[in-house]
């Protein structure tokens, strides 16, 4: 997952620099649908204005980045909240007119379980370790979620959860009939691949021609091209989305 880092000042309004006391993410939407309200453009606005506002979260998703203005271990402003703000973690994902809000909340799920997995969580359990913005305050956001747009809160955390279960791919995987593939990672797409019926084999870990015919099933099934059983990263997400 591709992070670009647009750092506020240390010591700034919005960077006091305040230790922050892990719980959990709290997710927001921007509120702003105007066209170009991106996650750069919402970025670089809290950059400009580090100095005049106390407004500011960690980080800002849109379809095609995740940007981060505040470290993870440290406060930001975000939920309006003494609580909130101390313990956890802000996401913003962008409404903008001329953007792709299911790719942004999709997004913001895949970032929000990347967090919660290095802190040592293995679910995400609302009001636990994951929060909507009006848990703290009463606000009517994340807005769009609260309202079904692209989905529902429970979908967003149905999400969050699948990504915490999905493994990391870390190579392209293939048939190979000279020297097969092997290992965790094979069993992991088999046992996908079994789940979602395209693959009825033992998941032993080696990558033969059923794994291949499954991969390929699959791959025709979701429209992925080229349709040539090899595993990377097009696949593999489609795997588990």
């Amino acid at each position: 997952m591709k992070i670009t880092e647009m750092m506020l000042p240390p010591g700034s309004l919005g960077r006091p620099g305040t230790a922050l006391d892990f719980k959990g993410v709290t997710i927001h939407n921007t509120g702003n649908p105007a066209p170009g309200a991106d996650a750069l453009a919402n970025a670089q606005y809290m950059l400009e204005n580090a100095y005049n506002m106390y407004n500011s979260w960690h980080y800002t998703v849109d379809e095609d980045h995740i940007i981060r203005s505040v470290p993870e271990n440290e406060e930001a402003y975000h939920t309006g909240n003494r609580e909130g703000n101390h313990t956890t973690v802000g996401i913003e994902i962008t409404e903008n007119a001329d953007g792709d809000i299911l790719k942004a909340t999709n997004n913001a799920a895949r970032l929000a379980a990347d967090i919660l997995r290095r802190h040592g969580d293995r679910e995400a359990v609302w009001q636990e370790n994951i929060f909507q913005h009006y848990d703290w305050t009463g606000k009517d956001c994340p807005g769009q979620i609260r309202r079904g747009n692209p989905y529902g809160w429970t979908e967003f955390i149905d999400r969050v959860n699948m990504y915490l279960r999905r493994p990391e791919l870390e190579r392209v995987l293939r048939y190979d009939a000279a020297v097969p593939m092997r290992g965790g990672d094979v069993r992991e797409l088999q046992g996908r691949l079994s789940v979602l019926g395209f693959y009825t084999g033992p998941a032993d870990g080696i990558f033969g021609p059923a794994t291949d015919r499954a991969v390929r099933a699959f791959q025709a099934d979701r429209g992925l091209r080229p349709v040539d059983g090899a595993v990377g990263d097009a696949t593999w997400e489609a795997l588990w989305s």
